[in-house]
C-alpha cells in the first residue's frame, strides 16, 4: 500500500481521482507532511518526497518514520553536499548517495539512520 501525503486540497483530490482511475493500491492523506509521521501506520518501509525543500527539513519531517525503521529516499540536486553538511549540524545522519537517472548533477540521498543531535 502506498500512502500519499498532500496538504493542498485540490492536489489531494487529483491524487484520489488518479487512484480511482488506475486502481493502484494507495490512499491519500490530506495533511501536512510534518503532521503525518506520528499518526502513520507502523509498517511504512520507505519515505520519499519531491525535491522541494532542504535535506534538513526533510529529515525533520521524516524522522518519526525513519526512527521506526523506514528508509528515506530523497532526490537532491547539485547542492547535495552543502545540504548534507547543513543537515549534519542538526542530525546524526547515516547516508549514501545513488546516482540520479534524470539529472547528471543530481543524486538520491538514501537515509538509513537518523538521530537528533543534542
Amino acid at each position: 500500500m502506498v500512502h500519499l501525503v498532500e496538504s493542498v486540497g485540490k492536489k489531494a483530490a487529483f491524487l484520489r481521482e488518479a487512484i480511482n482511475v488506475t486502481g493502484v493500491p494507495a490512499v491519500v492523506h490530506h495533511i501536512r507532511a510534518e503532521n503525518y509521521g506520528e499518526s502513520a501506520p507502523e509498517n511504512i518501509q520507505v519515505v520519499t518526497a519531491r525535491a522541494v525543500t532542504s535535506l534538513k527539513s526533510l529529515c525533520d519531517q521524516a524522522f518519526p518514520l525513519i526512527a521506526r525503521g523506514a528508509i528515506g529516499l530523497f532526490p537532491k540536486g547539485q547542492d547535495v553536499d552543502a545540504e548534507l553538511t547543513e543537515a549534519a549540524r542538526y542530525w546524526t545522519i547515516q547516508t549514501s548517495k545513488a546516482p540520479s537517472k534524470t539529472s547528471p548533477e543530481g543524486c538520491i540521498v538514501v537515509v538509513t539512520g537518523l538521530k537528533p543531535r543534542r
